[in-house]
């Protein structure tokens, strides 16, 4: 899952809750008083909330950011240091907040906790469940639970017609395994085959080919594997994209299974 997208609503929703919020004004004495507090209110005011609103957006897109290029820690102290700022934003942020969780967990491989944070944000974000599908099954593989990820994948490949999210099932299923059994395989060949159905942009395309090549050579079809990822580098013109995928295809030459699927 792309915590953008749920930034994306998250902003809105922060930027009308900030309209929507003023100071507490302080109670005049006398009538020369209120007239000068009134004149100063008017003018600090609006400066006052312009400057405290365009340090709530530039957090927001601060924390865009570094949850984009998966830097965890850093988002978790500026969703804290943006609730420090602005705390009615606590409600609006609770999935953010849960989705930094979730990901900092996988990361540090904390499967228990991980499956934890994924239940709490799929409570509060229902919408998002065939989206995280793939992160439930990496979590189940991970936990050695081969047998509920099956039963997953292959529910997806019946109903799920989004091939980016079966490509994504594709990937969870055979995580970074060295080897695989013949029926997970064979599952995981039949998702990926169909992820690259039909028309897909060509740096997306790319990607899908490089997960069927990795399965490929997982099922020993090693002349196959190293077809399909020159395939895959043909067809995109990304940089860093062309650069994994070379590296893919340089081990398969060499009848090396890569040492990450990322």
């Amino acid at each position: 899952m792309k915590p953008t997208i749920l930034i994306a609503v998250i902003t809105l929703a922060s930027c009308a809750a900030l309209r929507a919020s003023e100071p507490p004004k302080g109670e005049p004495t006398n009538g020369a008083e209120a007239a000068a507090q009134e004149a100063a209110a008017k003018k600090s005011k609006p400066n006052a909330e312009g400057e405290k609103a365009q340090d709530v957006s530039s957090l927001l897109r601060q924390l865009n950011q570094v949850q984009e290029d998966g830097r965890w820690n850093e988002a978790e102290e500026i969703l804290a240091e943006l609730l420090s700022l602005e705390p009615k934003l606590k409600d609006d942020l609770q999935a953010t907040s849960i989705t930094i969780l979730l990901n900092r967990s996988l990361e540090q491989k904390k499967w228990d906790a991980a499956e934890k944070h994924l239940d709490e944000l799929i409570q509060i974000e229902p919408q998002a469940q065939t989206a995280l599908l793939a992160v439930r099954i990496q979590i189940l593989v991970e936990k050695g639970e081969m047998n509920k990820a099956c039963l997953l994948a292959r529910n997806a490949l019946e109903s799920d017609k989004d091939r980016c999210s079966l490509n994504a099932v594709a990937h969870a299923l055979i995580g970074n395994s060295e080897r695989l059994k013949e029926e997970v395989a064979k599952l995981a060949h039949e998702i990926a085959l169909a992820a690259n159905e039909g028309e897909l942009l060509c740096d997306c395309r790319a990607g899908h080919l490089s997960v069927l090549a990795r399965i490929e050579f997982l099922q020993g079809r090693r002349s196959e594997a190293a077809e399909t990822a020159r395939r895959a580098l043909r067809l995109t013109d990304d940089p860093e994209m062309k650069r994994r995928i070379q590296a893919d295809l340089d081990s398969y030459r060499s009848g090396k299974l890569p040492t990450s699927t990322k």
